[in-house]
């Protein structure tokens, strides 16, 4: 896939560095000096006891606040990395990081390099979001700082773009990769290894988005410029070759990407051992390969090996061994073969580091695929269990509540930087809080249908009491998502309801039956044809029980839910073909300038909506906003306003329920 190094703003940065405003002692600089010529020799752990001798005298010299200090503790992480000795290196690096911060401030370019070497750590570190979000922030910085050369800032995009890609965000990825390589063939002298790494990279994340047709040209040339630079038999050509392989396969070319993939696998065995974390990558790709194919005992034998080589080289919570588990998860499920499925899945989410809410988003869906080809296929213990990790996935902590981590998301869906709008703008942040806000409301209207559908579940086994405790919250949720009298709020006291009735409490299911019928009459949405015959059963079971009063409000509901029903399903039926018609003369009368006979077919549109709900809600929408600029062509701005408001509401009700 991508080669596994990312080329960060650290040392090139340094020589911005403004942060000593005094000269280092001479004993300090001996110190740093005696560790870099043990480290020219290969001699890392003796270079670090030097270090740690140079952090005690920045310490004593300058204070354990000082930038000064906070560049001895940066160069005693970044020998501890060297080691792949990470967890000393992360807490100096955060030493480091809050120094600048607060001797600094948050936008200084020291800051950046902080935070730059902070992302390489957990990008080595498997830690592909944390990565993500610490580049981001650096990437944001040198955007706004003035007088840095463009090798920087393409540096900044190139390392981002990376970090991007491993976690499983190429649309992202891509954005940063076209930045570096825009900056790369620009300059007066290209770095063809850099270019060449960057046109792979941006070549696997267009293979991701699907779009094909302009991966291969970019894999193509990465390809011949490593085969030019490195020879036949380089692992970064292997490396090409891999991206190449998985843009064929993902269009379903499967003989010509196994065929590149034995090539690329040959090479790296050969050139960095059989046991090597790329050679397990590539067995996992040929495994994709082969169960693409039908192939299932050699793909499963594949990912066996991929696994063993992959956690061996990177360590169990690495997240290119959740990335090989996944793959065997998804083997799993495809052969609805749902015990192994749950196993591999449940390790998953016991071992894998912070994951970006793209990927958690994406594991909730796959899980709540899950349990509903589990129930479809009558395995419903199983399908329960499918449905509380899927709850357990969507409750985590999805969203953190920083602005730095909602500004990229803003960013994609605002491109004024790149018409020269300076980044981080007090327009942009809102955008990042708008787009912060909305995520949350996403991840909860998610959580709320997640927990209704394992309600059910729950009702279904039996399990009474837990049925109970997870509807109540699915209703507490939908009422805090969607509001009192919205269609998912009703569906949410009808399961709590149904659950209340099986228990025999049928004194409290009563007053949440009949407040989601008083739901179902103001959404316009027609009953379930088996809910009128529920209601006369626990009018009858109310009867039996000497319940009289409680009865008759059960046959009540029940008379008025087949009334519903069948009023709703006639004049939807009678209108599906009048409003087409009616929406085709209004625009004719529009384009001939006779609005005024446009009107009365709007408002005909609009009462069919308000009686029987039986127009589609994004038509609706659009049939709104179109009588809102009839009215203001008609100077009645005031009368517009409300249904330009009704056309947003009920877009946004469309966004959270998809």
């Amino acid at each position: 896939m991508v080669r596994k190094t990312v080329v960060g703003l650290g040392l090139g940065l340094m020589v911005l560095s403004a942060c000593a405003q005094e000269p280092p002692p001479p004993e300090l600089l001996a110190a740093r000096g005696e560790a870099e010529a043990l480290s020219d020799k290969g001699r890392v752990a003796e270079a670090i006891l030097f270090l740690e001798t140079a952090s005690e005298i920045s310490e004593r010299e300058f204070g354990p606040d000082h930038p000064e200090h906070a560049r001895s503790l940066t160069q005693l992480g970044w020998f501890h990395e060297r080691r792949q000795n990470y967890a000393a290196a992360e807490p100096l690096y955060r030493r480091a990081l809050a120094i600048r911060e607060a001797a600094l401030g948050a936008k200084h370019i020291d800051v950046a390099r902080s935070l730059n070497t902070l992302g390489q750590l957990h990008f080595h570190q498997g830690r592909y979001f944390e990565a993500t979000v610490a580049l981001d922030r650096a990437n944001l910085i040198v955007a706004t700082t003035r007088g840095l050369v463009p090798e920087h800032q393409e540096l900044a995009h190139r390392s981002l773009g990376k970090a991007y890609l491993w976690d499983q965000n190429p649309a992202a990825a891509a954005w940063h990769l076209e930045e570096a390589l825009a900056i790369e063939e620009s300059m007066p002298e290209p770095d063809d290894h850099r270019i060449a790494e960057t046109l792979h990279d941006l070549a696997t994340a267009y293979s991701f988005l699907g779009k094909g047709e302009k991966a291969e040209p970019l894999h193509l040339r990465s390809l011949n410029l490593r085969e030019g630079l490195r020879g036949s038999e380089h692992p970064e050509v292997a490396e090409s070759l891999t991206g190449l392989a998985i843009n064929l396969y993902v269009t379903e070319k499967y003989e010509d990407a196994e065929t590149l993939l034995l090539r690329a696998m040959a090479i790296r065995e050969k050139a960095l051992g059989a046991e090597h974390a790329d050679v397990g990558r590539t067995r996992s790709h040929l495994a994709e390969v082969y169960f693409r194919k039908s192939d299932v005992a050699r793909a499963l034998a594949l990912n066996d090996e991929a696994l063993r080589i992959t956690e061996a080289a990177r360590g169990p919570n690495h997240g290119d061994t959740v990335s090989v588990l996944t793959q065997r998860a998804d083997f799993f499920a495809k052969l609805h073969r749902f015990v192994e499925a749950r196993s591999v899945l449940r390790r998953i989410l016991d071992t894998q580091p912070k994951r970006s809410p793209n990927v958690l988003r994406w594991q909730a869906k796959m899980l709540q695929d899950l349990g509903a080809t589990a129930d479809d296929k009558g395995e419903t213990a199983i399908a329960t269990s499918f449905y509380e990790m899927a709850l357990e996935v969507r409750q985590k902590d999805l969203i953190d509540g920083t602005v730095e981590q909602a500004i990229p998301a803003a960013r994609s869906r605002s491109c004024r930087h790149r018409a020269g709008e300076p980044l981080g703008s007090t327009v942009e942040i809102e955008l990042a809080l708008a787009v912060r806000d909305e995520a949350i409301v996403l991840k909860d209207s998610a959580v709320a249908k997640t927990l209704n559908t394992l309600a059910v579940l729950y009702r279904n086994n039996c399990d009474l009491a837990k049925a109970e405790e997870t509807a109540g919250r699915a209703l507490a949720v939908a009422v805090k998502v969607f509001g009192e009298m919205r269609r998912e709020t009703g569906t949410a006291m009808r399961t709590l309801a149904s659950v209340h009735a099986a228990k025999g409490e049928l004194d409290k299911a009563e007053p949440l039956y009949r407040a989601a019928l008083v739901i179902l009459d103001r959404t316009k949405e027609p009953p379930h044809a088996h809910l009128a015959l529920r209601l006369s059963e626990l009018g009858r079971a109310a009867e039996a029980k000497g319940q009289a009063s409680l009865a008759k409000s059960y046959h009540l509901m029940a008379l008025q839910a087949r009334e519903l029903q069948q009023w709703r399903l006639k004049h939807r039926h009678e209108h599906s073909d009048l409003v087409p018609t009616l929406l085709k003369l209004a625009e004719g009368h529009v384009r001939r300038g006779k609005p005024e006979k446009a009107e009365p077919l709007y408002r005909h549109v609009i009462a069919v909506w308000e009686g029987t709900g039986g127009i589609d809600p994004t038509t609706f929408a659009g049939t709104l906003d179109a009588y809102a600029g009839l009215l203001r062509r008609l100077g009645r701005e005031e009368a517009a306003k409300p249904y330009e408001e009704r056309a947003k509401a009920i877009r946004a009700a469309l966004r959270r329920e998809s």
